[in-house]
């Protein structure tokens, strides 16, 4: 550990005299910690922590708040989490032998000198202390900056050496790696004309290796594995993984790639299940299960080393672990040609499946997938509303003891598909290497959500209408929603160049040469850079601008590759909003909105993984269900943030369950009460789809079209 705070994490005076904001740059995050008295921070240790910290501050106070709904795990004298506590409880800290720690947007580990009593609110954590004392406190962010930067010619063979340092940033060898925070970004990788490490860079010894013939359709697709392992590239005759004990041969009975996603996702999973005997116990659904279904026990697997671990990991079939392995976060189609090397470390830390597009490949071809994700194959006749499509999906896995079932086809197999190659295609994110660069450059985060509106098409006035109520309706974050309407080609350029908003939304016409104006066509292409982090183009033909949009600044964005009716467009951008507007990922709330509308005119371009404002703690999560007749069962689904990336974990808030589920995941609860749900709904904002229809809570609640099922 070190004690040199990170720069992306900053601290600064409140509104008021006794409060600070502690913002994240690169999540673009903040929380408000208040206190009773007018306080100071001051720097303070690293070490003293048992989990990484960013950046660490003390101040002395008798009382103090964290305003957002972060939850509490007190953690033993090691850091070994003893238990969590629920919204509602009041906890009594003893710090000879205890600490907490807050797991939100940002992360938070407290230590202090004195017993302090902890109030967990639906809104805010307090902590009143026994007279004034010192409080130490870690921020760590979700992500982190690439430490440095490695130089690699074009020969395969260089590359190798230099995607194998990528695990550099991984902070622990044990099963702790699979929790997100544990992968810090992977150094940047650019050409150059000779190999270059850095000497500040260096990877654990695992006596892990992968080899393959030194070209990149190989390279490329067994990187994320190499990189989750920490095991080496070398070149060899044939593709296999090779330990002190293990020759594991690669692409025999199916194809490399399909090889390598099996390897990755197993070897994953099962740490994930075998953490849970270390510092967080953590018990995911189906422990027991899946431990009588090993040949080797969970507990003594987790001190083995990676390299014992994997000897392990690789005699289990597919079969066994199938059914615990969630939806994977993306799977990319890149190019197999020099210049995607640079592209990887963007890939790898999101643990994304890869695949290289053959040279006779294009966006056209063949490669259809679900868009929603539902599974359109299970037997029977579907009915008439997809609420009772999702509750009867198949079932993954059901617990004996709560009767909970753990959903499969709900997600797709992998979230997002994207596509590095040529052209704008329908059924994948059309990726750019600029997007994910841009993501690192951690813009200035504000306390509210900026929205620049333009509507240059006067039949699409009731969406306007709809969108400014929409964007405003959250009562526990801000948003400043600005429109113009008709504005001109000179207009239009200058909002695009200069204003730094976090989402420009832009509704009229569009071609593929320009955005239409009364003047004529602005033609993005024609400048040289734009402000927007993200847009939304609610017009015909517009993914061509947007493509420009992203490649001059924007990190994301949504647009159409044919024509859309202004009634569709209206309806989907509105259920868009809504999920932007409540801190879902962009990919997230297409794939919802899919749900209920027809959208395969909607494009994502970008980074997917980009949000417009913060959650209020958590995952970002959905309601099904299409009956309050009780006992009724209800479908939870929860999405991923970027801070809830691949391995972090959920549970349920309805019901009384000691168990956790991996991100993303859906499952359904039985015998729920209308009871249960209301004093679930008291302490979260979450949208409930009932039949074909999402109903919006503005805050905490019952939604307010609900309400008279619960009279």
């Amino acid at each position: 550990m070190t004690d040199t705070d990170s720069d992306w994490i900053s601290f600064e005076r409140g509104d008021r005299p006794t409060e600070w904001t502690v913002r994240d740059a690169i999540e673009h995050r903040h929380f408000t910690l208040r206190t009773a008295t007018v306080a100071s921070l001051e720097p303070t240790s690293h070490e003293q922590f048992s989990f990484p910290v960013d950046a660490a501050r003390r101040f002395q106070t008798t009382f103090f708040s964290i305003e957002k709904c972060y939850f509490p795990r007190i953690h033993d004298g090691d850091g070994t989490t003893a238990h969590a506590l629920d919204v509602g409880d009041r906890y009594r800290l003893d710090p000879d032998r205890e600490s907490v720690s807050l797991s939100g947007d940002i992360l938070l580990y407290f230590r202090f000198d004195r017993p302090v009593w902890i109030d967990f609110g639906h809104d805010s954590v307090q902590f009143e202390l026994d007279g004034s004392s010192r409080v130490h406190f870690g921020v760590r962010s979700h992500q982190t900056k690439p430490p440095a930067t490695i130089y690699t010619t074009d020969d395969p063979s260089s590359m190798m050496e230099a995607i194998s340092m990528a695990a550099a940033t991984i902070k622990s060898q044990s099963p702790e790696r699979s929790w997100p925070t544990f992968r810090g970004h992977p150094p940047l990788i650019e050409r150059g004309e000779t190999l270059e490490i850095p000497d500040t860079l260096s990877v654990p010894q695992t006596s892990s290796k992968i080899t393959v013939p030194p070209a990149y359709e190989t390279v490329y697709p067994v990187s994320p594995l190499a990189y989750y392992l920490g095991a080496t590239i070398e070149p060899g005759p044939s593709a296999a993984i090779e330990t002190d004990r293990t020759h594991y041969p690669l692409g025999t009975e199916r194809s490399l790639e399909a090889d390598i996603e099996r390897i990755l996702q197993k070897v994953f999973v099962l740490d994930c299940f075998v953490r849970s005997n270390g510092i967080v116990k953590d018990r995911l659904l189906g422990h027991d299960d899946l431990d009588d279904a090993l040949t080797f026990d969970i507990a003594e697997t987790y001190s083995l080393s990676l390299s014992r671990r994997l000897d392990r990991y690789l005699d289990v079939s597919d079969e066994v672990i199938e059914p615990y392995v969630p939806p994977w976060p993306a799977t990319a189609h890149v190019p197999a040609t020099p210049e995607t090397v640079e592209l990887l470390p963007y890939l790898l830390g999101k643990l994304t499946h890869i695949k290289t597009i053959a040279s006779t490949n294009s966006a056209s071809d063949g490669h259809q997938q679900q868009l929603t994700g539902i599974n359109s194959e299970r037997p029977g006749e579907k009915s008439d509303s997809i609420a009772t499509d999702i509750l009867q999906s198949s079932t993954r896995f059901e617990d004996p003891e709560s009767g909970i079932q753990l959903l499969e086809g709900i997600h797709p197999d992998s979230l997002e598909a994207i596509w590095f190659g040529d052209g704008i295609t329908p059924w994948a994110t059309r990726g750019t290497i600029e997007a994910y660069r841009g993501r690192l450059e951690g813009d200035d985060v504000s306390d509210k959500s900026s929205i620049r509106v333009v509507c240059n098409e006067s039949p699409m006035l009731p969406e306007i209408e709809n969108l400014e109520g929409l964007y405003g309706e959250r009562d526990s974050h801000p948003f400043d929603v600005r429109v113009e309407y008709g504005v001109s080609t000179d207009r239009l350029a200058t909002l695009l160049r200069s204003e730094s908003v976090d989402l420009f939304h832009f509704i009229g016409h569009a071609t593929p040469e320009g955005l239409i104006c009364h003047d004529g066509a602005l033609d993005v292409r024609t400048l040289e850079s734009v402000a927007p982090r993200s847009f939304m183009l609610n017009a015909c033909q517009s993914a061509q601008q947007g493509l420009a949009l992203v490649e001059r600044g924007a990190n994301c964005g949504l647009a159409t590759h044919s024509d859309v009716v202004n009634q569709q467009a209206i309806r989907a951008s509105e259920t868009v909003v809504r999920f932007l507007s409540r801190g879902f990922m962009f990919r997230s709330a297409l794939w919802l909105t899919r749900l209920v509308n027809p959208l395969d005119e909607y494009v994502l371009l970008g980074d997917g993984t980009l949000t417009i404002a913060p959650t209020d703690g958590g995952a970002p999560t959905i309601y099904v269900l299409d009956s309050f007749e009780e006992p009724f069962d209800l479908c939870h689904i929860d999405t991923p943030i970027l801070g809830n990336a691949l391995g972090a974990t959920t549970g349920p808030t309805i019901t009384d369950c000691t168990f956790t589920t991996l991100i993303p995941s859906a499952y359904i609860l039985p015998n729920v009460t209308r009871s249960q749900l209301r004093e679930a709904l008291q302490w979260t904002a979450v949208p409930i789809l009932c039949n074909e229809t999402f109903h919006w809570p503005s805050d905490v609640g019952i939604p307010e079209t609900l309400l008279h099922h619960f009279t």
